[in-house]
């Protein structure tokens, strides 16, 4: 049996029997049962975060300025 990949999908993968779970996004961290087979597993949420960051306009204003 081929190994399924499991580790940083975009959805939660049932390491038993491969079933990608469509409802990863309302997922914790914690055991489930796949939909499709009923088998637990444990799922890791991983979450990445970045930031955006830009000049107030009160900054914008006072470089126009000079």
């Amino acid at each position: 049996m081929p190994k399924i990949d499991t580790e940083y999908t975009q959805n939660a993968i049932c390491p038993h029997c491969g079933c990608e779970q469509l409802d990863s996004w309302e997922l914790e961290s914690g055991e489930y049962d796949c939909e499709f087979c009923n088998k637990p597993f444990i799922v890791i949420v991983n979450v990445e975060i970045s930031y955006l960051t830009y000049k107030a306009k009160l900054e914008i204003l006072k470089s126009e300025k000079l």
